[in-house]
């Protein structure tokens, strides 16, 4: 499978008006056609969580309902908008292990097309 970059250094290369081609391994393609399905099945969101007090957060959402672990994924940077399979309550538990520090919130509303934002110290 092959998968198209950006033209940009299309010139350095030396071929122009066509952008690099890279070769993707079988095993990182499933996962590109996993992540699209998961991404498609998504359908509420947690308000914008704006964490502070930790550098490399760790969020876990977890539904209320069921008491199952949605995911739990590094973030990059300190602001981020969870989405979640079905509208409900979730809790959030925001972690750094490194520094075992961890602040968990309960009783958190996803909803189709939510707003709002979560300011949470950690």
């Amino acid at each position: 499978m092959l998968v198209d970059d950006a033209p940009v250094g299309a010139a350095l290369c030396g071929v122009q008006n066509q952008p690099p081609r890279r070769h993707v391994t079988p095993a990182v393609a499933a996962l590109l056609v996993a992540a699209s399905a998961v991404s498609l099945a998504l359908s509420a969101e947690l308000p914008t969580l704006r964490i502070s007090g930790v550098k490399s957060p760790v969020v876990q959402i977890v539904d209320e309902a069921s008491d199952e672990i949605v995911y739990t994924l590094r973030i990059a940077g300190r602001t981020w908008r969870p989405h979640v399979f079905a509208p409900g309550r979730s809790t959030v538990r925001i972690s750094e292990p490194e520094t075992r520090r961890e602040r968990v919130v309960k009783g958190v509303i996803a909803a189709r097309d939510q707003a709002g934002t979560l300011d949470v110290r950690v």
